[in-house]
């Protein structure tokens, strides 16, 4: 089961019409359709009030699994990482604050690049930070100076250099 089903059978278990959970959680009711039929997917942002509205995690929705999130873990947040170096982090505000900054670099990416890291599960993640850190050692994907000045307002925005050291 995807996301389109499981959004699908919460509506239809909780005897919702498509325009009355519109209206319950502030979308359009064609949001709602193009959700269902699997034409577009929400952002992170409609995700995560989608599942807290049917009292279920970001990852259940989004993932049909929950195994790869300890039950400890407060409601509407995710964990990034494993082990030691894992931190829990609530989605949605880790995003405004991300993307504050970081829409004056690339939007479009940015956006994907989150989208597509809180679609990995723990293990994933932490490869990814890590395959990123090695990235930014290799001297021909390096910003210039001017640049690298967004980047540091970026990583003390999102506090991101702390959990990757």
């Amino acid at each position: 089961m995807n996301f389109k089903d499981r959004f699908l059978e919460l509506r239809k278990n909780n005897n919702l019409s498509q325009k009355e959970l519109a209206e319950k959680l502030g979308f359009s009711q064609a949001s709602i359709g193009y959700w269902e039929k699997g034409q577009r997917t929400p952002s992170i942002e409609a995700a995560q009030k989608i599942a807290d509205y049917f009292n279920v995690s970001i990852a259940y929705l989004l993932h049909g699994d929950d195994s790869f999130y300890p039950s400890d873990i407060p409601a509407g947040m995710v964990i990034i990482g494993e082990g030691e170096s894992a931190f829990d982090v609530n989605p949605v505000e880790f995003i405004e604050k991300f993307n504050n900054v970081a829409k004056q670099v690339h939007p479009s990416s940015v956006s994907n690049l989150l989208s597509d890291f809180f679609a990995l599960n723990a293990k994933g993640q932490t490869e990814a930070v890590r395959q990123t850190k090695l990235l930014t050692k290799i001297p021909e994907y390096q910003k210039k100076s001017s640049e690298k000045e967004t980047v540091k307002q970026v990583e003390e925005l999102t506090e991101i250099k702390k959990y990757t050291e």
